[in-house]
């Protein structure tokens, strides 16, 4: 089995945080990959530059950290981005990084690890 952190399950994983639940912590520890993708790092980077995600460390190092913690990275890739044109608006669930999430965790085969409820209407494996 492989997963995909969404953004905020990316940083309370890499902080260790009470927030990240049970079952994502079982779903890491059965899974033969984890994956971020680049999109959060996309999203943290912007969110961190308008103050409204507080790291300690620049993106990069964010970044190498989990690389090193074993974590993988997940590019966006062209593939990606044309699944973006056929994925339907659902509600008003229209986040572009939460949609990229979506369409990657949807190529990659993956489970998806999120506390967002609203990810469920996409017919993705989504645990939390």
């Amino acid at each position: 089995m492989k997963c995909l952190l969404d953004t905020h399950a990316l940083v309370w994983f890499a902080a260790d945080a009470r927030e990240f639940s049970a079952t994502a912590r079982n779903v890491i520890d059965e899974a033969d990959a984890v994956f971020m993708s680049a999109a959060s790092l996309w999203e943290m980077a912007i969110k961190k530059r308008l103050g409204k995600l507080r790291l300690d460390d620049p993106i990069e190092v964010f970044a190498q950290n989990a690389l090193a913690s074993g974590l993988l990275m997940l590019p966006i890739d062209g593939k990606s981005v044309f699944a973006l044109d056929r994925l339907p608006l659902r509600g008003d669930h229209r986040d572009p990084f939460d949609r990229m999430l979506i369409v990657q965790a949807i190529a990659e085969d993956v489970v998806f690890l999120s506390p967002d409820r609203a990810m469920h209407q996409y017919g993705i494996d989504v645990r939390w």
